[in-house]
């Protein structure tokens, strides 16, 4: 009774029941035990990815990129632009609060898409990195941090980051991940301010669509605007 209810859809199918060796329940009881509070979502791309055979991983394109990588692409597409707003409003003498309410709704109205997406790295490094911004921006709005409001804080969502992957398994990963990086960045949202802020039961959720990315009309899945940016590193078997 003390757990709060989420909403993250575990019961919603048929699950089976596991079947573990005496090892496996070990190492099971082994990574329950880890503290994964300061682990990347974005690490479970390359779990998934090393439990696949080379044959495996090159036929269906499962290659992990590393946030470095991923920082190469978005970086110079979106964040740097944002990054460098932020920079000259806080350079400011006055902090103009028009220009930084004005700066959160633009960061509300980012579409972000990944078309070949996996286990969402892409998508679970580009929300989290837009979610720090998003709080510097509200420390500026508000320097006295009890003045801001769970509802004020409720801005950027997982709602807003759309995907296409063919693995079921992969979509499921990448779900769980935004929602993970949504708690974290919640988290430091509430340590920031002071102000204890969740958003469970999970009503939103991330867009990511079972499909080949290839067979379906992008433009239905996420509509385009001058806000929408494709990112990713789609697989590619070529010479």
């Amino acid at each position: 009774a003390d757990y709060p209810y989420v909403n993250g859809g575990i019961f919603e199918g048929y699950l089976s029941t596991a079947d573990f060796s005496g090892p496996t329940l070990n190492a099971l009881l082994e990574a329950c035990r880890f503290n994964w509070q300061a682990v990347s979502p974005a690490i479970f791309g390359a779990l998934f990815e090393s439990i696949l055979d080379p044959n495996e991983q090159r036929q269906k394109g499962a290659h992990y990129t590393s946030e470095t990588n991923i920082r190469k692409v978005i970086e110079p597409l979106f964040l740097d632009r944002f990054r460098e707003r932020l920079k000259t409003m806080s350079a400011k003498r006055s902090v103009p609060k028009a220009e930084l309410v004005r700066f959160l709704k633009d960061l509300s109205s980012l579409s972000i898409f990944d078309p070949a997406c996996g286990c969402g790295n892409f998508l679970v490094v580009a929300y989290k990195e837009l979610r720090a911004l998003e709080i510097e921006a509200l420390q500026l709005l508000y320097p006295d941090q009890f003045e801001m409001t769970a509802l004020d804080a409720d801005r950027l969502s997982v709602r807003q980051f759309h995907g296409i992957e063919l693995n079921e398994f992969a979509v499921e990963i990448a779900r769980a991940a935004m929602w993970m990086t949504d708690h974290i960045m919640n988290n430091d949202l509430s340590a920031k301010f002071g102000v204890p802020y969740a958003r469970i039961p999970l009503t939103e959720s991330p867009h990511i669509k079972k499909a080949d990315a290839l067979e379906i009309d992008w433009s239905a899945f996420v509509p385009p605007t001058a806000q929408t940016y494709v990112i990713g590193n789609p697989p590619f078997i070529g010479s």
